[in-house]
């Protein structure tokens, strides 16, 4: 007899499947939700040159890095070396003014001979 036979419905026929997955595909709350969380979820690549920029731009405009460097500067001391422009300079004068106080003082010395 067939009434003896339990009934039961096939969930997995593709025909249900493909009505399941429909539904679920044109769910708005549920399209929105996903937009939405993807906004917020995205890897940055630490390696790229315009990070790497700006890590060193900041590294740079940093007021503590600035004071740290300073501060450095200053425990060093001033070094002042003979090679520096302003000692050539004043060096090549008194040449010049030498060399202009020689000449001078050997035409006087002709001069007088």
């Amino acid at each position: 007899r067939s009434s003896d036979l339990k009934h039961t419905a096939v969930t997995d026929s593709p025909d249900l499947l493909h009505a399941k997955f429909s539904s679920h595909i044109t769910n708005e709350r549920l399209y929105k939700a996903a937009g939405e969380d993807s906004l917020h979820r995205y890897t940055t690549t630490l390696g790229l040159p315009e990070f790497s920029r700006a890590r060193t731009n900041a590294a740079n405009l940093s007021d503590v890095k600035y004071r740290e460097s300073w501060h450095s500067l200053r425990a060093q001391g001033y070094k002042l070396t003979t090679e520096a422009i302003p000692f050539q300079a004043a060096k090549a004068s008194g040449d010049i003014a030498s060399d202009y106080q020689y000449k001078h003082s050997f035409e006087a010395e002709i001069g007088r001979a």
